[in-house]
């Protein structure tokens, strides 16, 4: 298994992180006037699906986006200490000497996805011909941020656009210590 990466270590724990954003009271900026990208937004998603439905984050997605897509490899983690089969683990170099750089995952919902290679065969599938998911969940996933002043910005809903040789590609890219990753697809 290949795990995409995230942005940062962990601290904390994901009810410590959410007592943390209940108490701020103002935004950097007003609300579609700039864009910087920020983990929290997924945080959060992670504690509306757990609370409207009653899943974790990794049931849900388990029973509704990857099951549904046929990838049977491919889960949240809910923690770096939970082993999985076959899980390919990160390693860093500091000065020379090589050591295992595992993730600390105790926040759920902005990272810690673990895949294979051949899952992502089903994720791309449903990019390319919106198989199982649906052509309104593609477009809405695909759908670019728009700020008020009509900027159309490279950012959709945890994908990047790019343009390769020429052609409108999308993807993500991800790092955490130990991990990178990137996922480019050029319809």
């Amino acid at each position: 298994m290949v795990c995409p990466g995230r942005h940062r270590r962990r601290s904390g724990t994901g009810g410590h992180l959410l007592s943390i954003l209940t108490g701020i009271r103002r935004t950097n900026f007003a609300p579609g006037v700039e864009f910087s990208y920020s983990n929290t937004g997924y945080v959060l998603a992670a504690a509306i699906i757990r609370r409207v439905t009653g899943m974790s984050l990794r049931e849900f997605g388990a029973e509704r986006i990857f099951g549904a897509l046929g990838m049977a490899d491919t889960m949240g983690r809910d923690g770096s200490s939970e082993v999985l089969p076959r899980f390919a683990y990160g390693y860093g170099n500091d000065d020379g000497v090589i050591r295992r750089a595992d993730t600390d995952e105790r926040v759920v919902g902005d990272g810690g996805l673990a895949t294979s290679v051949a899952d992502l065969a089903h994720w791309l599938g449903f990019l390319a011909d919106r198989r199982v998911l649906g052509a309104d969940i593609r477009a809405a996933l695909l759908e670019r941020t728009v700020l008020a002043d009509g900027t159309v910005h490279p950012y959709a809903l945890n994908v990047h656009h790019f343009t390769v040789g020429g052609k409108a590609a999308y993807g993500r890219a991800g790092s955490v210590d130990g991990y990178r990753s990137q996922l480019l697809y050029v319809p």
